[in-house]
């Protein structure tokens, strides 16, 4: 048995060497260091991998060394705790065992015999050890060694009794590596790593540098290359340190200079610009020009270099290009007119309609450089609408005499005649209206009269009219009511008292159809046979049992299946589907036909009338047809419009002096008419002309209108009357002191007691 203080040595020699042997070989490069490879001096071998270095040659230590991580204790013959004789019978796969025959703690000796692949036994009977702590000499075979993957610490933790080692081993570097040291857990604490430079490298201030090349080391080391010339660049070549020209200079004249500005260096060293002229590009031009391809051009007018070198002018067809101002431009020939790039036909081009950037919508085209709808067509130089003009009502020249619509001539299903002026209701559902307009009546947005027909401002689609003393309703398609005119009273019933120039919304939520315009109040019928008015309420006009105005509609008490209303001054009559008619309001000259002189603020029935079909205001008096077509009229006479051939008034209804069977009737100021066939018969006050006639003389029993009529609508305004004849044609006569007969010509115009045809104006 090797005594244990003889194991105790062998094992710190062991354990210095491996740390020795690892410590150097961290720096080798396993590249330079393979197994069965050549060693430099100044190269180490990496132990982690298994080599180390045997004269110069890289043998494998351990091939299978990495399977172990520690040194295999496990079977410690126990005299030395961890660091005893180890007596290994081979089973451990890298390590054979390994027998300390030694007395020498410096020199032990070392018997494998072991049986594991790779490592062979060997007699280890002359493995030098020097125990001083300084160089090792191994001669013998392989020592078993621990992973380097494990700490580099040799395991001595469990040593107890082997101080901690803090040996130095100097100077075991030829090449003068320092010292590595240990801690004192015998882990590596520092080791400088040998720089080593290839060949064509030197070592300058710890880096490898060319000296042949590097600025900083030119030639040798710490000696820099520079220059102060900023239009040169410094370069060490071939160890020398030369400054050629930078980049976009050239060497002339032992000075750097840009040949491509230079003035006297142009292009060519030596090649002087002449006066007035300057390096461009390396070429000599003159003021305001370019060098475009070596050549001085002048870009504000060349079509090629326009504006800038290589700039040529793209100009589009049908043109001729030009320069100007370092601008391209272009004329268009053929007619054409140039809009922004291109060259056009103003004529047909729908982009260009007429003139540049004059763009028709998708639904039009340019025609002559019109730009027409579908629908248009040029007529007379002018894109004409051939389903709207009235001169041109489905084709060119093709006269309406109102207005187109659709393609198609307007016709008039409506007349409407009122204090001073009238209005027409057309097929398009458009109003035209003209006479006297001082407070509006027209409702063209003007108080100006006119004596010719004008169009209702925003008014469409309305179903009927009834023009009053100086303001106009309407009801629209619907059932809302819209009036313009006077609203001294609220007759507009727009919860105000301001004149209206243009049509305003009746405040009744009811859908209504039938309005009538009064005097100064005005009532209309609801589809439930209701009846609403507004306005002035003086004498009970507004039926709502109240003797006041009211700027709201009201609605007519204790009446009800009302069909047909009529409005004028101060009172108001209906009928009822069973045939009766009720009226309301002033009464002084018997006007409701209740057999009193007594005003009524509530509907009152008409004495001794039956089976009445429809009922009509006048000033102060009222007509009814019954279902016989007869007409019974009552109230004052003092012009004989009762028509029972005399002047006496009647509060009852009274039969018109005739046999004729009223196909409908309208009553105006002191006069009425009736509808026989196609002829109209008129009678009462004809002082200016209002019964058409051929005269100025009252009638106490209606007499024939003149002329011939061939009427299918008529209606008695305040002192003039008129009637409309087949599609197109509208006829008036009486008072005309307003224009409101719509022959044209001055006002006030002049009556007639003949029926007189309405202008029809040329547009609207």
């Amino acid at each position: 048995m090797i005594h244990h203080h003889c194991q105790h040595a062998f094992l710190w020699v062991v354990s210095l060497c491996f740390l020795l042997t690892l410590s150097a070989c961290t720096t080798s490069s396993a590249s330079n260091c393979g197994a069965d490879q050549d060693c430099a001096a100044d190269q180490r071998c990496l132990s982690g991998g298994g080599l180390f270095a045997r004269d110069g040659i890289c043998v494998d230590r351990h091939p299978k060394f990495n399977l172990d991580v520690g040194i295999d204790t496990k079977h410690d013959t126990g005299e030395i705790p961890g660091h005893d004789a180890v007596a290994d019978s081979g089973e451990d796969l890298g390590y054979d065992a390994i027998t300390d025959a030694g007395n020498d703690a410096v020199a032990d000796a070392v018997a494998d015999a072991g049986n594991e692949a790779g490592d062979d036994a060997g007699d280890d009977a002359g493995d030098a050890v020097a125990d001083a702590g300084d160089a090792v000499a191994d001669a013998g075979d392989a020592v078993a060694v621990h992973d380097i993957n494990h700490d580099i610490n040799h395991d001595i933790n469990h040593d107890s009794g082997f101080d901690a080692i803090s040996d130095t081993v100097p100077d075991i570097d030829a090449q003068g590596v320092d010292d590595v040291s240990y801690d004192v857990n015998g882990d590596i604490e520092d080791a400088d790593v040998p720089i080593t430079c290839a060949p064509e490298e030197s070592h300058c201030e710890q880096s490898c540098v060319d000296l042949e090349r590097d600025l900083e080391h030119c030639g040798q080391c710490n000696q820099p290359c520079t220059t102060d010339d900023p239009n040169r660049i410094a370069v060490c070549v071939d160890s020398q340190c030369l400054s050629p020209c930078a980049p976009g200079f050239d060497e002339c004249d032992g000075g750097c200079v840009d040949r491509f500005s230079d003035d006297d260096h142009c292009g060519l060293c030596g090649l002087e610009c002449g006066p007035n002229l300057s390096c461009t590009s390396g070429v000599c031009c003159g003021e305001g020009e370019s060098a475009c391809g070596g050549i001085c051009v002048n870009t504000s007018n060349t079509l090629a270099h326009c504006g800038g070198c290589g700039q040529g002018c793209n100009v589009p067809a049908n043109s001729v290009p030009a320069c100007i101002n370092s601008q391209c431009t272009f004329s268009c020939t053929d007619s054409l007119n140039a809009c922004s790039n291109a060259c056009v036909d103003t004529t047909t081009n729908p982009a260009h309609c007429g003139s540049c950037f004059n763009t028709c919508s998708p639904s039009q085209s340019c025609n002559l450089g019109l730009c027409c709808e579908a629908d248009e067509t040029v007529c007379g130089g002018a894109c004409k609408d051939t389903q709207t003009d009235k001169n041109n009502c489905g084709g060119c020249g093709k006269v309406c005499a109102i207005g187109c619509t659709k393609g198609s001539c307007d016709t008039v299903l409506q007349i409407s005649a009122g204090g001073n002026h009238t209005c027409a209701l057309l097929e398009n559902g458009k109003v035209l209206c003209w006479g006297g307009n001082q407070r509006g009546s027209l409702g063209n947005n003007s108080t100006v009269s006119s004596s010719t027909p004008v169009l209702v401002s925003g008014l469409a689609r309305v179903t009927h009219i009834s023009a009053g003393w100086e303001h106009t309703c309407a009801g629209v398609e619907g059932g809302s009511v819209w009036c313009w005119g006077l609203n001294d009273f609220g007759q507009l019933g727009d919860r105000s008292i301001i004149n209206r120039s243009t049509p305003v919304q009746v405040g009744v939520s009811e859908e209504i159809v039938q309005v009538s315009a009064g005097h100064s109040h005005s009532c209309a019928l609801d589809t439930d046979g209701k009846v609403h008015c507004w306005g002035g309420g003086a004498f009970g006009a507004l039926g709502d049992g109240k003797i006041q105005n009211s700027v709201n509609p009201v609605t007519v008490r204790a009446i009800s299946g009302i069909i047909q209303i009529s409005a004028r001054r101060s009172s108001s009559c209906a009928v009822a589907d069973t045939g009766h008619v009720h009226c309301w309001g002033r009464n002084n000259h018997g006007q409701l036909g209740d057999e009193s002189f007594t005003d009524q603020p509530t509907p009152t029935e008409v004495v001794g009338l039956e089976g009445a079909q429809s009922v009509s205001m006048g000033w102060e008096h009222a007509c009814a047809t019954d279902g016989y077509e007869s007409v019974f009229c009552w109230g004052s006479n003092f012009h004989g419009q009762l028509g029972d051939n005399s002047n006496d008034s009647s509060n009852v209804p009274v039969a018109v002096f005739t046999d004729l069977r009223a196909r409908q009737l309208s009553s105006g100021y002191q006069h009425n008419c009736i509808q026989v066939d196609s002829s109209v018969y008129c009678w009462g006050r004809n002082a200016n002309g209002q019964l058409g006639i051929g005269s100025f003389l009252n009638s106490l029993v209606p007499v024939q209108v003149s002329g011939g009529l061939n009427v299918d609508q008529l209606s008695a305004g305040n002192a003039h009357t008129c009637a409309k004849e087949g599609p197109h044609m509208v006829r008036c006569w009486g008072w005309n002191d307003s224009g409101q007969l719509g022959i044209g010509g001055t006002i006030p115009g002049s009556d007639s007691s003949t029926p007189v045809a309405v202008q029809w104006p040329l547009t609207y």
